[in-house]
């Protein structure tokens, strides 16, 4: 599953409880892991989510291959680029933008559909879950990146007051 930080994935894990039976594995920064963790402990009582850190010894690409064998889902978001790693620039909202090339390049790689997922508020007590059609056959980093930008773009105009990207994202 790749998302972006659009509306709440947390949230939209609680909503989904009971409602699907796989383990969700969440891919985030190792330093993030464990800010994440302690809020989660505070705010909810623990994360519902399994936590895949992405390391500099790319252990963690291991991590997401035994997570598909074992049929559980993995989620990465795909919308912020760190400086000094690999990306890709595409059009978005009308400007240059650069994407990290890893989400896109595993879900290339690995034997699994992959499905562009986002979780926005919509009213003072409901959110709006969406996911598109997965993607089965095989196909490039680049077109991949591709569809998850026009349907990030979608999604960004949609709920525009709630993608939280708080860096320099464009050119």
């Amino acid at each position: 599953m790749l998302s972006a930080h659009v509306g709440n994935w947390e949230t939209a894990g609680n909503l989904l409880k009971g409602r699907i039976t796989p383990t969700i594995n969440i891919v985030m920064l190792d330093a993030e892991v464990e800010n994440i963790k302690k809020y989660m402990d505070l705010s909810t009582g623990g994360s519902r989510f399994r936590v895949i850190a992405i390391k500099d010894d790319l252990s963690h690409i291991i991590s997401i291959r035994n997570a598909l064998v074992n049929n559980e889902f993995v989620a990465i978001h795909a919308d912020r680029y760190l400086e000094g790693a690999k990306y890709i620039e595409m059009d978005f909202l009308g400007r240059k933008a650069k994407f990290p090339y890893g989400p896109f390049v595993i879900a290339s790689k690995f034997d699994a559909p992959v499905t562009f997922v986002f979780a926005a508020k919509d009213g003072k007590y409901s959110y709006h879950l969406s996911a598109t059609k997965p993607i089965e056959a095989k196909m490039k980093p680049e077109q991949i990146a591709r569809l998850y930008v026009q349907e990030l773009e979608r999604k960004v105009k949609a709920f525009p007051e709630q993608w939280f990207n708080y860096f320099n994202f464009f050119q």
